[in-house]
């Protein structure tokens, strides 16, 4: 690739200028981009994706989820694994496009989800969904029956909220937020190794396409028997959502992280609210922009320490995960600022989107998946759930644990308290040094900034 980039820029005159770009902030192989600029008013941009051939060459056992072809770590080698295939994609993605092409009212409706998702920031992001994995959705949804092309752009649309909203995307249980889960207790160890079990979409095959199951054993008497439940799992397959071509090779959404796409259900459900109460809701869904500075209640800013180049996104899902553990049901939703989700810098650059390199540049040294602030602080921002942000954190070990219960009381002194009939150590937080609080709209945040605190 790097041959190819210094060869196309010595024709800037035809091809225009050539940047290495790494598209949505990912880390991930980088793309080509030729900028061409024919008139003032015209721009054309191409991209030149560098990828393989074909899979041939990999074993389809290889591509389990109990397979650990990297290391003893199976979220590793599932990454690496998806890694492989998101460079020969389009020979799972393209032969089901075709479905589309001729439906005017299926692109209508694809249009409708890029505005909506802009105006939130939920359009190309880094760990997010894609224009091409929302299509491969929709032709989904019609070989299911869920839509049909006499639907309008509006009705497609909802069902496609309704899919995201009401899918069991992630194994995770959804309660009411108004039960005060962790009030009544919660076992010390975590709850959240329990296996469960999450919602599976498998690509329908055409008629003259049969479904071509991938070979599967299982490995010990632990293992799940089918390959089907090796997907639905959780603690077998750990990346996040899954959508598999009829094949079942491939996930269509391996790329997409926990995080994210519990902020697309979440925004899909705020969606189909503003839908029911009043049909004339398009200036709240299409026309308001809701992005990063505009949405969450309590913002706050993380130091980290400087580290390798492509650390961040696994540093900042590590990050995320333990504040959504350690908040609850306390929160509606927390996010990251990253790509795709801050305010555009400039109309012609667009740097909020793209992460780009010249070609004159060193190649080998890897693009760093930044955020917008250009600094190597984390910017999150949160919602606070203003009827349970302000209950203890009940987090202690049990008080028949003697030598974990010496650690807990060190380490929080004065603060911790035995809760009676609990058996169980909770603490009291007053203080919070790294929040950096914007704006608040709820009484909760000082809570919640006071729990915050618990987690690191």
């Amino acid at each position: 690739m790097t041959c190819v980039a210094r060869e196309l820029s010595r024709h800037s005159k035809n091809v225009g200028n050539v940047d290495v770009v790494w598209i949505h902030g990912c880390s991930r192989p980088p793309l080509l981009r030729l900028s061409y600029r024919k008139k003032q008013s015209t721009k054309i941009q191409v991209y030149l994706h560098f990828g393989m051939k074909s899979v041939d060459w990999i074993p389809k056992m290889r591509l389990a989820p109990n397979r650990s072809n990297v290391k003893a770590d199976g979220a590793v080698s599932q990454l690496y694994n998806h890694c492989l295939l998101h460079d020969v994609r389009h020979l799972f993605e393209d032969p089901y496009m075709c479905d589309l092409s001729e439906d005017k009212n299926c692109r209508a409706a694809l249009i409708l989800i890029k505005i909506w998702a802009l105006q939130r920031g939920l359009w190309r992001n880094h760990d997010g969904w894609s224009e091409a994995s929302v299509a491969l959705l929709m032709v989904y949804l019609l070989r299911t029956n869920a839509i049909n092309s006499r639907m309008t752009p509006l009705q497609l649309f909802t069902v496609l909220l309704q899919t995201w909203a009401n899918t069991n995307w992630l194994g995770e249980e959804k309660p009411d937020h108004r039960t005060y889960r962790a009030a009544a207790g919660e076992s010390y160890e975590s709850t959240f190794k329990v296996r469960r079990k999450r919602t599976v979409l498998i690509m329908p095959s055409g008629k003259d396409n049969p479904v071509e199951t991938a070979p599967y054993s299982p490995l010990s008497d632990a293992d799940p028997q089918t390959l089907m439940e090796a997907y639905e799992f959780t603690d077998s397959y750990l990346l996040g959502p899954v959508f598999l071509d009829c094949s079942m090779s491939y996930n269509f959404l391996g790329g997409v992280s926990p995080n994210f796409m519990k902020l697309l259900s979440w925004h899909a459900q705020k969606a189909l609210q503003d839908l029911r109460r009043s049909m004339s809701s398009f200036d709240i869904l299409f026309m308001q922009r809701a992005r990063f500075w505009q949405q969450w209640d309590l913002y706050f800013r993380v130091q980290t320490v400087s580290r390798k180049a492509d650390d961040w996104e696994f540093e900042v899902r590590a990050l995320l995960e333990k504040l959504e553990r350690g908040l609850g049901n306390r929160i509606h939703a927390i996010r990251v600022l990253s790509t795709g989700n801050g305010e555009f810098r400039s109309e012609e650059t667009d740097s909020d989107q793209f992460l780009c390199l010249a070609t004159e540049q060193n190649l080998a040294v890897p693009c760093r998946s930044t955020s917008p602030t250009g600094t190597t602080n984390i910017v999150i921002g949160v919602s606070i759930d203003p009827e349970t942000s302000q209950r203890v954190v009940d987090r202690g070990p049990p008080s028949d644990r003697h030598e974990e219960l010496s650690r807990f009381l060190n380490l929080w002194g004065e603060k911790a308290q035995l809760r009676r009939f609990k058996g169980q150590l909770s603490t009291r937080l007053f203080g919070m040094k790294i929040i950096l609080a914007f704006k608040t709209k709820t009484n909760g945040a000082v809570a919640l900034s006071r729990t915050l605190l618990c987690i690191f």
